[in-house]
């Protein structure tokens, strides 16, 4: 039997990445790693706030080249509040390009 969110044992994750392959590969990744674990999947910053506004999440694992808001400055927002400034966040990007 499947536990849900929030009880005993579950740990939840937020996966952020501009690209549906790169989510795949990390779910797939973990999902074959760890029992008892709730995956969420934001592929922008927008999306991950509205997750982390509506779910419980224990960690966040994050791209930081992203469209609009990458990783850093979401970072830099989710820090600023009591709701989520608790929840580490774990980088995970193949190269950082920056002028």
């Amino acid at each position: 039997m499947k536990k849900f969110q929030n009880e005993p044992g579950i740990f939840s994750i937020l996966l952020i990445d501009d690209i549906q392959a790169n989510l795949y590969a990390l779910r797939t990744l973990l999902e074959s790693s760890f029992n008892f674990l709730v995956i969420h999947e934001a592929l922008n910053a927008n999306d991950a706030l509205s997750i982390l506004m509506n779910n419980h999440i224990d960690l966040i694992l994050s791209d930081i080249q992203m469209p609009n808001m990458n990783g850093f400055e979401l970072a830099k927002l989710l820090k600023q509040s009591s709701k989520t400034k608790h929840i580490p966040i774990i980088f995970i990007t193949a190269v950082y390009n920056t002028d």
